[in-house]
Parts: C-alpha cells; structure tokens; sequence
C-alpha cells in the first residue's frame, strides 16, 4: 500500500514537472503595461470623441446617469 502512495505521488510530481518544463507558446499573456497601454488608447479615444462631439458625449452621460440612477433608486 505505501509503495503504491509513493509510485502515485513520484508520477505526480513527473507530471508536474512534465508541464512546468514545457513552453507554453499558444497561451497569451497580458502584462500591466499591456493593460496600460489598451486603457489609456480609449481614454484617448474618449476624450478626441467628446471633443469632436460634446452634445452627444453630454447626452450620453445623462443618460447612463438616469439610466442608474432609476437602477439604484437612491430615495
């Protein structure tokens, strides 16, 4: 029976080691600055938009403000 555990455990850790030693070169992954870079591409994006068109930005916002507002109901 203990050897059994001891052959189970000796494989794990061979399969364990099986994945950590293998490049994982289909995965993606997204660093900080990735991140950084995409938020501040649509804050750009925003701020052009509303400068472009400050009645629609100004609509906009009133809507999602009523729109959560009606939502949470704060009274």
């Amino acid at each position: 029976m203990n050897s059994q555990t001891e052959s189970r455990t000796s494989d794990r850790q061979q399969q364990t080691m099986n994945r950590s030693a293998s490049p994982k070169t289909d995965e993606k992954h997204i660093t900080g600055e990735d991140f950084y870079d995409m938020v501040s591409d649509v804050s750009k994006s925003m701020s052009d938009y509303c400068a472009k068109r400050p009645r629609v930005a100004a609509l906009a916002l009133l809507a999602v403000g009523f729109f959560l507002g009606w939502k949470i109901k704060p009274w």
